[in-house]
């Protein structure tokens, strides 16, 4: 009888160490608020942590539902990669540390020039690839709307022009960078093609050499993305 008992602990708390959650959310911008009178790359940030004493290799999958049509034929999400708005679920994983935290995970959409008032929802969900069910969710709206309710000149680009550009393309600071600021730009399959290092409030970037198609410019402070914009290159 003390045997079967044993044995019943045994197999419950194996059962249950094989059920344990192990990832979870840190933070995340539960609204990303979108200026609807232009056209322009608006993203959300997630902090994933594996609260697990090994290292995981984590995938990201989305869901868009309850959509008013706001922005979602340009929504991506960047997380091994940057994937287009025809792709739901990530190729590759993000080897996240035994106890660690990532932020590579930013989902993005870009406004419409329409001057709609309107809020669309995206799931985003990051699970362990060695257990589809071992996954944590969170639900990111985007908002936009005509009356934008964060002082666009508070953000770190001010402009970046010519766009298309065929041999260079200027990004304008609103002031002088930090050291260690870089700008990086990436194709859609999320390689990065160029990082510069932004050592005035105007950065010249040459893109003569890049194929014609679009890509993304990243301004990068303190090792953190915090603004992204569209580029077209156009030879």
């Amino acid at each position: 009888m003390r045997t079967t008992i044993i044995a019943l602990i045994l197999l419950v708390g194996i059962s249950v160490t094989a059920n344990a959650q192990s990832l979870a959310i840190e933070s995340y911008d539960a609204v990303v608020e979108m200026n609807s009178t232009n056209v322009k790359d608006y993203s959300g940030h997630v902090k994933v942590k594996n609260v697990t004493n090994i290292a995981l290799d984590v995938y990201c999958k989305r869901m868009i539902f309850g959509t008013n049509n706001c922005a979602f034929d340009s929504a991506y999400f960047c997380w091994d990669l940057c994937y287009p708005n025809t792709v739901d679920q990530s190729f590759g994983p993000v080897t996240i540390g035994a106890g660690e935290s990532t932020t590579n995970f930013t989902g993005h959409a870009y406004s419409p020039n329409t001057g709609v008032n309107c809020i669309d929802s995206i799931r985003y969900t990051f699970y362990n690839s060695q257990n589809n069910a071992d996954s944590v969710s969170v639900v990111m709206k985007y908002s936009a709307n005509s009356v934008f309710s964060v002082d666009e000149a508070a953000l770190p680009v001010s402009d970046i022009f010519p766009n298309p550009a065929s041999q260079f393309v200027t990004v304008q600071l609103v002031s002088t960078p930090k050291p260690g600021t870089t700008i990086e730009v990436f194709n859609l399959l999320g390689a990065k093609v160029r990082s510069i290092a932004a050592k005035g409030k105007r950065v010249e970037i040459p893109v003569s050499d890049l194929y014609n198609g679009i890509y993304l410019i990243t301004l990068n402070v303190d090792g953190k993305a915090v603004e992204t914009r569209k580029i077209v290159v156009r030879h």
